[in-house]
């Protein structure tokens, strides 16, 4: 069975129809294959670039099959764990209200489920029947007047909990187009425009939210671009993290593109962190600049012990010239005591025991010199070692004397 959806990419000021999307099912309803061919209005559109690596700017259709099922730019589009759970619960209360069977879901249909309002980047899908938006809201966004009711109904979510249908669609509204485990939801924002909440999970040991906020600000005095956020403090032991939406802008939806796609990386293959700034050198726009500001994030990726730096959690932002670094996201301190895998720095590198060692070593990959990439990691180290007053500014108590303090270390070569 074949599924048609037209591809959309949202450009300042006009809507153009870039390609067509054939999805592929057998006869169990599984997903076998993904059809992509770009449209001639694409090509020869002034503004046109490929939308990711496994989808050059050529004539004709391109299958992918294997372990990629969706090109990346696509799958980039679409919601991961929390998103998909959402979504999944959903349709499962509707078919038990309606007495039908329990639904089964493919990549692609989280991809064309998922709320066309709040979808991450600027590609937008349209059936082909009916020429409609897919999918259309169904719900108003929730607001920051909500966060209350969104804190409880995550709490109860990743606790296993009872949802209610009320909460259970205040989430669905904003939350099913967004990566990650951890719940989220978009909301909007007093002025109207669009923002990211990070909402408190069950089983968390100590205050997530306020501690990303912590290191965003040191991030920020470090001299990386971060997204602009605000921690919301919902009752005495939870904390909010309303985040810009990066990949929106006052002319409209913003391209974006994984670093995970754009290293069209395997699934279980590991790559590193000069890996992605080889890749980037390809498609940037002002590249050196780029690498430097990479190389700045790896700095400080090392200095605050972040663990979850996977390539989903790296991304570029389309420029009118190519692509750029989007601002910094999801980093988290964690203590250096739990030993956790992550990107190395470069090929071969240790996952556990990263060092800085390893990125003056690989300054070279950066465009830059080793006393350069030295000066990088001491601006970032003074920086830094100011976290215990940053903490304690974002309501943290005591934030010496918890397990996050060991996360901290500056060791400037």
């Amino acid at each position: 069975m074949t599924r048609d959806v037209r591809v959309h990419v949202a450009l300042p000021g006009e809507e153009v129809p870039a390609g067509e999307l054939a999805f592929e099912t057998n006869a169990g309803g599984a997903l076998i294959s993904t059809t992509f061919r770009y449209t001639e209005a694409w090509l020869r559109h002034p503004a046109c670039y490929a939308l990711c690596p496994e989808l050059p700017l050529v004539t004709g259709s391109r299958r992918s099959t294997g372990p990629r099922l969706l090109p990346g730019a696509i799958s980039d589009t679409g919601p991961d764990r929390w998103g998909r759970t959402l979504l999944f619960d959903a349709a499962r209360r509707a078919a038990r209200a309606g007495g039908a069977a329990m639904p089964s879901f493919t990549d692609a249909d989280y991809v064309v489920l998922a709320d066309d309002r709040t979808r991450l980047g600027n590609l937008r899908y349209v059936d082909p029947a009916t020429g409609a938006h897919l999918a259309p809201p169904e719900d108003d966004l929730p607001t920051l007047v909500d966060l209350p009711d969104l804190v409880a109904a995550a709490r109860a979510a990743t606790a296993h909990e009872p949802v209610d249908d009320a909460a259970l669609r205040l989430l669905v509204a904003g939350g099913t187009t967004l990566g990650g485990a951890r719940p989220k939801t978009s909301v909007r924002t007093p002025q109207g425009g669009l923002a990211l909440a990070k909402l408190p999970a069950a089983d968390d040991r100590w205050d997530v939210q306020a501690w990303e906020a912590v290191v965003l600000q040191l991030a920020r005095d470090a001299g990386i671009t971060v997204p602009g956020f605000a921690l919301h403090r919902v009752g005495p032991e939870a904390s909010v993290l309303v985040l810009d939406r990066f990949d929106r802008a006052a002319t409209g939806r913003v391209g974006y593109l994984s670093a995970h796609s754009l290293l069209e990386q395997r699934p279980d293959e590991v790559v590193s962190y000069v890996d992605l700034v080889e890749a980037m050198g390809d498609v940037a726009q002002d590249a050196p600049a780029q690498r430097a500001e990479l190389a700045r994030r790896v700095a400080f990726v090392l200095a605050v012990n972040d663990v979850d730096d996977h390539m989903r959690n790296h991304g570029l932002l389309r420029g009118t010239r190519g692509w750029r670094l989007a601002p910094m996201f999801d980093v988290n301190p964690w203590p250096r005591e739990w030993p956790e895998q992550s990107t190395p720095v470069a090929a071969g590198g240790s996952r556990t025991r990263r060092d800085v060692t390893e990125l003056v070593d690989s300054a070279g990959a950066f465009g830059l010199t080793s006393d350069v990439v030295r000066g990088i990691v001491h601006e970032v180290d003074e920086v830094v070692r100011a976290w215990p007053r940053v903490a304690t500014s974002y309501g943290i108590e005591d934030p010496e004397g918890g397990v996050v303090a060991t996360a901290f270390r500056v060791t400037a070569p």
